[in-house]
């Protein structure tokens, strides 16, 4: 936060840099966020070999059920949390930022302390979690020296972002970009269309996700003050117990005494990490060469990619109407977007697959580790596509990628029955995708 009186953001070109920053933080957040949810061991088959008795393990088992749906539910409003940003980037007249850096991102890309990478539940990932979500007034009750990904740091030279903004949290970044919309012009802060601007309210989210509509200064204010209380609990006093610190907190408190108390019960699976599969491996990650994990791998990251195209195309032709009863041109095409990447995609094929790759096993070279979704994005982000053959060309792939998964497990015989049945779920999950998208393409209808 600036201490010389001056505003760190002085022009709209400033603010769009702040808020694509911004953007970047929540879709990284989240992807670390789903990756340690992955891991952890959710079923007795979960603890094969591990050094203790079966009521231990049901014991751990309990614990681990709640801790991956409060880390899962924080997953959740970091997209909730981007689709607000995506909002104000409408309201100033951009485009939705969809991209960030692949995994791990080194120290010194964001003018955080922190490493962004992917890695297990365990102390170090539970206490980089919550300085990425502590508020500010904690710094010093809670310092955090991060020992880097895996016991490796990478330090580039730190990058001057920004145009000389520099914040050390996220709860920093939000009250520059909060006084910038208090302070810059108006008509040069809401320039964007006020239609495109996509609400909860409008759109059939969860009850338990809110994205409201940014069109003047005090919706701004709300919009990220929201963030800021469902992030760092920032507005109430205790913290909220509903915050994303305080849900880390309680996790974290109970990963400790767990260790005490069973320190031979390793709550997740040894997943590697910051896994890669391919002929590029980034400095940090791990390589992954069974050959079921890599097509997997490559599977998760192709529909990923696929996803997130979806929502920059539904976020960029949403026009205020949304619905079985298409009231402009193109509404059928958002509608189907919708329908596809917010439901089957993000539910029946991120999670699942995710789990599913967490369980196979890394490769010879990686002996007793397991391999990961590595969440690789091109560089320039996904496209925005309105374009039903590209879509669907693209799930085509997926389908055929998903039933030589299935084929691949189920002919080895050696990954296992439930690796199997998930393959086998999964290729159905995205063969009913391929063959619902031309007919939500035509109709737009909200319940296919």
């Amino acid at each position: 936060m600036s201490t010389d009186g001056e505003r760190r953001i002085e022009t709209p070109e400033q603010l769009a840099e702040a808020l694509r920053i911004a953007a970047e933080l929540e879709h990284g957040l989240c992807c670390q966020y789903l990756f340690a949810g992955f891991t952890l061991r959710r079923t007795l088959k979960d603890f094969k070999g591990a050094a203790i008795t079966k009521a231990q393990r049901r014991h751990v088992m309990a614990l681990t059920q709640g801790w991956a749906m409060q880390i899962m539910m924080v997953a959740r409003q970091e997209m909730e949390h981007l689709a607000i940003v995506i909002n104000l980037q409408t309201a100033l007249g951009q485009p939705p930022h969809l991209a960030r850096p692949n995994f791990p991102v080194p120290l010194g890309t964001y003018p955080i302390d922190a490493h962004f990478c992917l890695e297990r539940v365990e102390e170090t990932t539970l206490e980089r979690f919550l300085f990425y979500e502590r508020p500010d007034y904690l710094a010093n009750d809670l310092p955090f020296h991060d020992p880097g990904c895996c016991d490796k740091t990478f330090q580039p030279p730190r990058q001057e972002l920004l145009r000389g903004l520099q914040f050390a949290s996220l709860q920093e970044l939000y009250q520059e970009i909060a006084a910038a919309y208090n302070e810059l012009p108006a008509a040069e802060l809401f320039r964007g269309s006020a239609a495109r601007q996509v609400q909860s309210s409008a759109v059939q989210w969860s009850s338990r996700v809110s994205v409201p509509q940014v069109t003047n200064r005090a919706q701004a204010a709300l919009a990220i003050a929201q963030i800021a209380f469902e992030g760092e609990g920032i507005g109430e006093n205790p913290i909220s117990p509903n915050s994303h610190f305080a849900r880390f907190a309680i996790v974290n408190r109970e990963f400790q005494q767990l260790r005490r108390e069973l320190p031979d019960a390793d709550p997740a699976l040894p997943v590697a990490c910051n896994p890669a599969a391919g002929d590029e491996i980034p400095d940090g990650a791990t390589r992954i060469t069974d050959p079921a994990a890599v097509l997997a791998m490559r599977l998760f990251d192709d529909g990923y990619f696929l996803m997130l195209a979806m929502l920059r195309g539904f976020f960029e032709t949403y026009q205020g109407n949304f619905g079985t009863f298409p009231t402009f041109p193109g509404a059928a095409p958002n509608s189907a977007l919708f329908l596809e990447a917010f439901y089957p995609f993000m539910t029946m094929f991120i999670r699942p697959l995710g789990e599913l790759i967490c369980r196979l096993p890394a490769g010879p070279d990686q002996p007793g580790k397991n391999a990961g979704p590595a969440f690789t994005l091109s560089p320039d982000g996904p496209p925005g596509m309105m374009d039903l053959d590209w879509y669907a060309d693209r799930l085509a792939a997926l389908d055929r990628d998903s039933q030589a998964l299935y084929e691949l497990l189920a002919d080895k015989g050696t990954y296992g029955k439930a690796a199997v049945q998930a393959a086998e779920r999964q290729w159905q999950v995205l063969r009913r995708m391929r063959l619902n998208l031309p007919r939500l393409w035509q109709e737009g209808v909200l319940n296919p």
